[in-house]
């Protein structure tokens, strides 16, 4: 694939990435966000299987035939592993659990959310309570109005058969897989390192083309931006290899990638930090203030769900912020305002 095929990984076509490695990419009933990158490893008798999709009929006809086209069945699957569990990586690994007795592991942060959520529940109960702080009352009673139209069906409803802890070593044959703990999209986000191969399973961690979410999870944790950072930081220091992200292109050196998104969050720090200058004191001022997306849309523009993703991310910096000594937090009738400190 060419940097200048940007939508190569969309197409339903499985591709060998190496001897006994496929992706198989697998429908999303998402708008814009059509396909999720599912990994195949295969050693010997050993076939791990890295997040394999949305609990769908169209992705439990799509995985068998990509493993039909590569001489393989679910019911030979030996592990299957998932980077977090958001419905788009988890939801299918619960079916095949069921229908095969496969075993499925999550990293071990995800546990809050994945213990406490009970099906019928707002999946976004913590987030719409950050918006009110945030200073967006509104957006946070349309998310609530809206809640209804959650994809309910595809939200974990059970929990995995085990827990991976921070570089666990799982074994592929000869070889193996280390599973490092990567918090910051989500709590127990875990990205897969095949050091053999110099491949990096990076999830929804690193992704090429877009920055990811942080904290969007049932149960987040406080500064998820935090992590993220640190989390970036800590790959960094890994040997480099091949990105393997759940949505785009293969293939970009993992340290070229994380180099441009901690680029990235220190420009947005700056812009931030230019809204709080030019008067706003909230994180809904702040965003508002700010352009959104590659098309540089304004917040009003965009649906309500990226709107608090977007309210949240500013937030999230603003706390990073306040640690860093660059602003102060004051409380007024629940909402969270910020002040530049003089000499920052």
């Amino acid at each position: 694939m060419t940097d200048t095929d940007v939508r190569a990984w969309t197409r339903p076509e499985v591709e060998m990435l190496s001897e006994g490695v496929w992706r198989i990419p697998l429908p999303l009933p998402i708008d814009g966000l059509t396909t999720v990158n599912c990994y195949l490893f295969a050693e010997g008798d050993d076939l791990v299987l890295v997040d394999p999709g949305w609990a769908s009929p169209d992705t439990d006809a799509a995985l068998a035939g990509h493993l039909r086209m590569i001489g393989r069945d679910a019911s030979e699957i030996s592990r299957i592993v998932v980077t977090h569990t958001h419905m788009d990586h988890y939801g299918q690994a619960m079916l095949l659990r069921e229908r095969h007795g496969i075993p499925v592991e999550a990293g071990e942060g995800e546990r809050p959310s994945v213990e406490s959520y009970r099906r019928g529940e707002f999946y976004y109960p913590e987030q719409v309570e950050r918006l009110r702080q945030a200073g967006d009352a509104a957006l946070a009673d349309t998310m609530l109005e809206q809640r209804g139209d959650q994809h309910e069906s595809a939200f974990p409803s059970g929990q995995p058969s085990g827990w991976l802890s921070d570089a666990q070593r799982i074994p592929l044959g000869g070889r193996e897989l280390i599973a490092y703990a990567t918090p910051g999209h989500t709590r127990g986000h875990t990205v897969f390192v095949d050091p053999e191969r110099s491949l990096l399973i990076t999830g929804d961690h690193i992704l090429p083309r877009i920055t990811p979410s942080v904290g969007l999870e049932y149960r987040p944790e406080q500064f998820p931006l935090r992590s993220f950072l640190s989390s970036l930081a800590r790959v960094r220091e890994l040997p480099d290899g091949a990105m393997l992200p759940a949505h785009g292109n293969v293939g970009q050196s993992v340290h070229e990638r994380i180099d441009e998104l901690l680029a990235h969050h220190e420009e947005r720090f700056q812009a931030v930090l230019a809204g709080v200058d030019r008067g706003a004191s909230t994180a809904a001022e702040v965003a508002a203030s700010l352009t959104w997306t590659s098309r540089e849309q304004p917040l009003d523009s965009l649906a309500p769900m990226h709107r608090m993703t977007a309210v949240l991310e500013v937030a999230a910096h603003l706390h990073v912020l306040e640690q860093r000594g660059a602003v102060v937090a004051s409380t007024e009738g629940g909402v969270e305002h910020f002040l530049r400190v003089a000499g920052s």
